[in-house]
């Protein structure tokens, strides 16, 4: 019995080493045969997945800014005033070692390990991150840890692209590699490996032993804290973003991982393994965007009721007796079928409360979840979800959804969404992507072409400065603190 990739340990433990080798050697083939010097362009991407991975990149940091105003996450970044075991670790101005770019209200710079973490966290906040499927959240993972690395190593904004790019492709492998077993959430782990490949492109490091680094120390995280609404639930991605840094120091320090890490707890203990063509590629093409503020599982029922909306209880009375509306979704969904509690996350991750808005207000926009309305919490209650096994058979391919209202009157209204908006089987417009660019950050279609159009060879702190400069104090998408 050894450690080296393939060799078999208790549990099956050791197989997944070459799995990953091999995924990490697709995500990377395009690389130069020369190892890049720092900021160097790591891989030679193809011009279609860039210009896809700018469009995430621009979405992922107009959900990071507008998460970024909300008050925790600029404590987060502060600290407490007087509290020394929570100093600030935000800095005024960049200085050896705190180089990196905060993307919170009051900007500042930190330690790229500390801002990874800060930055992935507000991306968190109003469940507006992309994601991919089955499942998963690769960006707002991998996205926030190249930033932080090609930041303070003055990468080009196309080199950052790259790696975030190839880093990207590993965790959503990974995702499609590891089907996780309930209660299993899928933040904190898998996506932090995909970090630690960009970070090690962008800095000239061997990819595989970082990704083998940040296997080795995963976050175990599960559903019951986001049905709850325990905020801390957002500081998943920024553990795994802050590891995907970290491992670049600890590889280099003599931290070595281990090769059988990844297979030892997640092929059997909080997972299992799925055959899959780990060199598929692309699969940063294949992901989704969120057009509404809430979780991914309720997207297509909340679609479904924005057909039927609004629903106005003075003039269309719903049925007195019994549930009024019936939601049908995948078994998938019924993860989020509860009520709310009493917090704007624990909203987001109720299919009742955003199926309700959704029918009285025709919206899913962030306020909605941020502030309890009085209202939908009493449609929610009216609210049955049940799972249709025709739905569940197209999952993960679709999302279908169907919401049918019963009135006073003896009539009803149905509407059925196969994927919502934004989704792979529905994908979104460039155009309407940039509109919720805009409406969360209040900056113009100037920031957002340069972020999403490649940064017209600029460096990553000139882009960032570019944009964060023009944030205006105040804007859509602030919310209260969720606590």
């Amino acid at each position: 019995m050894t450690g080296e990739p393939g060799a078999q340990l208790p549990g099956g433990a050791g197989e997944s080493a070459d799995h990953l080798a091999e995924l990490v050697a697709a995500a990377t083939s395009s690389a130069p045969e020369a190892p890049p010097t720092p900021g160097e362009s790591a891989t030679r991407t193809p011009a279609e997945s860039l210009r896809h991975a700018g469009l995430l990149a621009a979405d992922t940091i107009g959900v990071m800014l507008a998460g970024g105003r909300r008050p925790e996450a600029v404590a987060l970044a502060a600290g407490e005033p007087g509290d020394e075991l929570s100093g600030g670790w935000r800095q005024s101005a960049p200085r050896p070692g705190a180089g990196a770019r905060l993307l919170t209200a009051g900007g500042g710079f930190a330690e790229p390990d500390r801002a990874a973490y800060v930055n992935a966290t507000a991306a968190c906040a109003l469940e507006l991150d992309e994601g991919t499927r089955p499942t998963g959240h690769p960006a707002v993972h991998v996205l926030p840890a190249a930033l932080a690395a090609a930041d303070v190593l003055g990468a080009r904004w196309s080199e950052l692209l790259s790696a975030f790019t190839a880093g990207y492709e590993v965790a959503a492998g990974l995702f499609e590699q590891y089907a996780l077993r309930a209660p299993t959430h899928p933040h904190g782990h898998l996506g932090g490996i995909g970090a630690a490949v960009a970070v090690a492109l962008l800095a000239g490091d061997d990819p595989l032993s970082a990704a083998r680094a940040a296997a080795t120390v995963p976050l175990l995280t599960t559903w019951p804290p986001c049905l709850e609404g325990a905020a801390i639930r957002n500081t998943w991605a920024g553990h795994a973003a802050a590891t995907g840094v970290l491992a670049h120091r600890l590889v280099r320090s003599g931290y070595g991982g281990a090769a059988s890490a990844l297979s030892a707890a997640f092929d059997g203990l909080v997972a299992d393994r799925v055959p899959a063509a780990a060199a598929r590629g692309d699969r940063i093409r294949g992901g989704y965007l969120k057009l509404y503020s809430a979780c991914a599982l309720t997207h297509s029922a909340v679609q479904a009721a924005l057909q039927l909306a609004p629903l106005h209880e003075e003039s269309t009375p719903l049925d007195p007796q019994g549930p009024a509306i019936d939601v049908e979704v995948n078994a998938n969904s019924l993860k989020v079928a509860a009520q709310p509690a009493g917090n704007a996350l624990s909203r987001r991750f109720s299919l009742p409360y955003a199926v309700a808005v959704a029918l009285l207000r025709g919206d899913a926009e962030p306020r909605r979840f941020d502030t309890p309305d009085a209202d939908a919490l009493t449609v929610a209650r009216r609210i049955t979800v049940r799972e249709r096994p025709e739905f569940t058979a197209d999952w993960p391919g679709f999302a279908p959804a169907r919401v049918t209202v019963r009135l006073a009157d003896g009539r009803t209204r149905s509407a059925r969404v196969r994927d919502a908006d934004g989704h792979p089987g529905s994908p979104a417009d460039p155009s309407v992507v940039e509109a919720k660019f805009l409406a969360l950050t209040g900056l113009s279609s100037r920031e957002w072409k340069l972020l999403s159009g490649g940064g017209d060879g600029l460096r990553t702190a000139e882009v960032l400065d570019a944009v964060t400069g023009r944030v205006p104090a105040q804007a859509p998408g602030n919310g209260p603190a969720d606590r």
